[in-house]
């Protein structure tokens, strides 16, 4: 086994198991680059996400590998741009003299403001068209080749169905057009502007962003209750949209669905184009498998593809994380791949079936698994282990079911969607810890099972 094969079959594990933001933004470009004994090391782009994965999210990662290896290993984390290493078995940063850039040498560097990276893999050319995201990758593909009539663009989804591969696609696009675009998470936004607050340089910081063409502004429901960085971002748009400058912005939601935002911020994100993405059908689930086959330089049989699809329709990246199962297997076992072989895989990763049941299924295994009442789950009040059961549900039939937060919250005595909101934002936050993440595996495992 190599390393690289390790790693991105723990990767496609890891990616049905952590939230879509931390996945994105700590995980997706990472590599696994050599295996030394009882050691694997993993390229990481910077030292802040080396951090994060290794104070995190180590204890998941570690059994996402020894799940794929069967042999538990430590796990070292290179920085790529920093030439650092550091190890989950220690809080120490060591220098690594002969460091490799590999990971800087993958992108291109795209502004000025040291955030963007221009990520080569993702084009309009290799996004997958469907019934379901057909207008909005009219809408972003127009922007892209210049035309703003719609100013802003949001285009909202559940996670997984496109949304961040259109926008940068759209920044490729909009840069190869001599333009300053510069794509940007929430999460990084507001990074930069605590950081010129605290150099007392938000001017500057201000007059950077208003001097880009286009700004793409990805997952904006993260800035939920940041007033100041809301605000900030408020004077930015008015001042470039007064420009003409284009702004598209992603969200899991609808503008007058955000939770936390101002009343005047919302009304802008409405101004323009809203366009929402649907999972996609199972033709488009084909295609999709076929252009993420191709990418890797494997070809798989119009079969094959279809008895994917047939079981995994809903989410993107489900559908990827499973393709990636297959693709690691018939790389590295050197024998017949037929039919039987991908259905024996396909029962393997039943586990990864999560959306089968019916919301009161699920808030039943939820509420059997921390040894509380279905109706004290679903009601209200309760101890703190109700509390914790009533979130985890919570949780679980946004992420796996794909539910929206006023759906959740008729299931759970009538909640107000605000309030359902806030609590899978608070319960997003801890599921990356070690405790809820094997907390949320198991679950998930019972609702695999459930008979």
């Amino acid at each position: 086994m190599t390393p690289d094969w390790i790693w991105k079959s723990a990767l496609g594990r890891l990616e049905m198991k952590v939230a879509k933001a931390s996945f994105e933004t700590f995980l997706k470009d990472t590599e696994g680059i050599s295996l030394n004994s009882n050691i694997l090391t993993v390229m990481s782009s910077s030292l802040f996400a080396a951090e994060f994965l290794q104070q995190r999210l180590i204890g998941i990662i570690e059994e996402a590998v020894e799940s794929v290896a069967n042999q538990k290993y430590s796990i070292v984390f290179q920085v790529g741009n920093h030439s650092e290493l550091m190890t989950s078995t220690g809080s120490n940063i060591h220098v690594d003299e002969n460091s490799s850039n590999s990971i800087a040498e993958k992108f291109i560097t795209t502004d000025h403001l040291g955030y963007s990276e221009l990520k080569l893999n993702y084009s309009f050319n290799s996004f997958a068209i469907g019934p379901s995201n057909k207008f909005a990758f009219s809408a972003i593909s127009t922007a892209a080749n210049g035309d703003f009539s719609f100013n802003p663009i949001l285009v909202y989804s559940n996670a997984g169905l496109g949304k961040t591969h259109l926008i940068l696609s759209a920044q490729k696009k909009i840069i190869s057009e001599g333009s300053n675009c510069l794509y940007i998470t929430s999460e990084q936004f507001m990074r930069g502007f605590v950081n010129s607050v605290r150099k007392n340089d938000v001017e500057s910081f201000r007059i950077r962003y208003e001097s880009l063409d286009a700004l793409l502004i990805d997952d904006i429901q993260f800035l939920n209750g940041k007033d100041q960085t809301q605000d900030i971002l408020y004077h930015i748009f008015n001042s470039m949209h007064q420009k003409g400058k284009q702004i598209i912005l992603t969200s899991d939601c609808a503008a007058n669905e955000l939770i936390g935002f101002t009343p005047r911020l919302k009304s802008r994100f409405e101004w323009g184009l809203s366009v929402n993405i649907q999972p996609p059908d199972f033709n488009t689930a084909v295609e999709i498998l076929r252009i993420k086959s191709q990418e890797k330089g494997i070809e798989l049989s119009d079969k094959i593809l279809e008895m994917i699809a047939h079981r995994y329709t809903r989410n993107v990246r489900e559908l990827e994380g499973l393709l990636n199962r297959i693709m690691a297997f018939m790389q590295y076992n050197k024998k017949n791949f037929d039919e039987s072989t991908i259905s024996s895989l396909l029962g393997e990763a039943s586990t990864l079936d999560k959306t089968a049941l019916s919301p009161q299924q699920v808030c039943r295994v939820v509420a059997e698994y921390y040894h509380t009442q279905d109706q004290a789950l679903v009601g209200r009040g309760g101890d703190k282990e109700v509390l914790r059961a009533r979130n985890a549900a919570i949780y679980i039939l946004r992420e796996d079911n794909h539910l929206s937060f006023k759906s959740i919250g008729n299931i759970f005595d009538g909640r107000d969607h605000s309030t359902v909101h806030s609590a899978w934002g608070k319960f997003s936050q801890e599921a990356d810890g070690k405790d809820i993440s094997g907390e949320i595996t198991d679950i998930r495992r019972l609702i695999s099972n459930f008979n």
